[in-house]
């Protein structure tokens, strides 16, 4: 089974307004969980055994230690949590603005590289992102 997952915090990003998450949920057409689960360690913690879906921009994030306060050690903590817990990640292309980049240009931490595995690009490539598909 395939959910999708609209969490109300964002590590990057403001909360969302109620109001928000209420019209976000109604563009899918297939069943949504909202969590406050920020990070992936945090989706991993309450969804264990879950492969998520993910674009490649938000897999480069994953392995950035930009997101883990400029910590490698602290980002290859949080991957192990990941693993720990049966998570993976499946990895999409995408086009975002300076050619197709897939999982093969990524480069996750030695020892972590069976948490990505890439979603062949001939099913599984569409060059839209989030902010794209949200009603206006």
């Amino acid at each position: 089974p395939v959910y999708f997952e609209l969490s109300v915090r964002n590590a990057d990003k403001p909360v969302l307004a109620s109001a928000v998450v209420r019209e976000r949920c109604r563009q899918f057409d297939a069943p949504v969980v909202v969590t406050r689960a920020a990070t992936f360690v945090e989706k991993a913690a309450v969804f264990p055994g879950v492969s998520f879906v993910v674009g490649i921009d938000t897999a480069e994030r994953i392995v950035d230690p930009r997101f883990y306060e400029g910590c490698t050690q602290e980002m290859r903590i949080a991957l192990q949590s990941i693993g720990d817990r049966g998570c993976r990640f499946l990895v999409a292309a995408r086009d975002c603005g300076t050619g197709l980049r897939t999982c093969s240009d990524l480069t996750p931490p030695t020892g972590f590289e069976d948490l990505f595995e890439e979603l062949p690009v001939d099913e599984f490539c569409v060059d839209v992102s989030s902010t794209m598909l949200r009603p206006r």
